[in-house]
């Protein structure tokens, strides 16, 4: 591994502002299965989780992996239908990956989503060839916080933990990036900055790109 810069963004709340919707859609889905949803709440203790992570959180427990999946699968397909044509990123994030990209950094996506959301949200962003890699919650182990995403992006980009910046909006995330051993920028689009500010090896937090110079976090990453 060498120790060329690199920027690993989480998806959801951090390339594009859609954890609200994200949430309001959660909770029609367990109001059907007769589950109050605080949106609040749900923002700070399943953000950033897998599908399967959330369900046993708020539905069972013991709930098993095919019924987790199935489950998993028809709130995402509900929440693909709702968004469909509303899917706006976060102000300034194609000034920003353009500056990066010019500049050398290497980009990927670690993100609890499933493989059909980040083809519709890349899709809907024009953003499908941008990465070099991406790594979704199915390709490995362990949903965040644990760091088993981020390593895994920093590991088919062939670059060192350290000498990576991730991009995040959630404490699980912020959280998974920090056992990575990675420097963290927060995204206050669904938190509280002040909350954010709080987690381990934060460097920034912003409302969104427009605050953010790649060419300076690329230093913070080396």
């Amino acid at each position: 591994m060498h120790l060329t810069p690199a920027f690993i963004f989480d998806m959801d709340g951090t390339l594009v502002d859609n954890m609200r919707l994200h949430a309001e859609v959660w909770a029609e889905y367990l109001a059907d299965l007769g589950i109050d949803l605080d949106e609040a709440q749900f923002h700070v203790q399943a953000g950033g989780k897998t599908n399967p992570d959330i369900l046993r959180l708020l539905v069972d427990p013991a709930m098993s992996d095919q019924e987790a999946a199935a489950r998993g699968e028809a709130k995402e397909a509900l929440y693909r239908e709702r968004a469909h044509g509303h899917v706006r990123p976060v102000a300034g994030l194609a000034a920003f990956l353009a500056q990066a990209s010019t500049l050398g950094a290497q980009l990927a996506v670690a993100t609890s989503a499933d493989r059909a959301n980040v083809d519709f949200i890349l899709g809907e962003l024009g953003l499908v060839d941008t990465f070099a890699a991406i790594v979704i919650g199915t390709d490995v182990a362990r949903g965040k916080p644990f760091p088993d995403l981020f390593l895994a992006a920093a590991a088919r980009l062939g670059v060192s933990p350290s000498a990576c910046v991730a991009f995040e909006d959630s404490l699980a995330g912020l959280e998974a990036a920090y056992r990575a051993g990675m420097r963290a920028v927060a995204l206050a689009t669904t938190l509280p900055a002040a909350d954010l500010a709080q987690q381990p090896r934060v460097i920034r937090v912003v409302a969104d790109f427009t605050e953010l110079d790649a060419a300076e976090l690329m230093q913070a990453a080396v």
